[in-house]
């Protein structure tokens, strides 16, 4: 199945890493489950299946993008807040979207919609 992407973003300096559950993982039965691992249950992440991380350096965007994977998005989006230059897009699995502040404003700047 291809899809159109969700927005395209155009980096000047930083870095963006974008995790989640919708392409990487594996099937049994009728089931898909994440290659993302909730260390708090030990079962495969279910809830969201896309999160995009812009930050100052790769190391934190991949990282971040893993941990927003786990947590509750309004956590996630808290977490993000706290970190100078990270900006954040959660995707659940219901297709809500989620984003810091800077998200929205960087979309303005940055991001260009389908």
């Amino acid at each position: 199945m291809t899809t159109r992407p969700l927005t395209h973003v155009r980096l000047r300096g930083g870095a963006l890493a974008t995790s989640g559950s919708s392409h990487r993982g594996y099937r049994v039965g009728d089931e898909w489950y994440s290659h993302v691992i909730d260390p708090r249950s030990g079962y495969p992440v279910r809830d969201v299946p896309g999160v995009t991380v812009l930050a100052p350096e790769c190391v934190t965007a991949d990282a971040l993008a893993t941990i927003l994977s786990v947590l509750p998005p309004q956590a996630g989006l808290a977490l993000t807040a706290s970190m100078p230059g990270c900006e954040a897009l959660i995707i659940t699995a219901t297709g809500e979207q989620h984003a810091t502040a800077g998200w929205k404003a960087a979309g303005r700047r940055r991001l260009l919609s389908r």
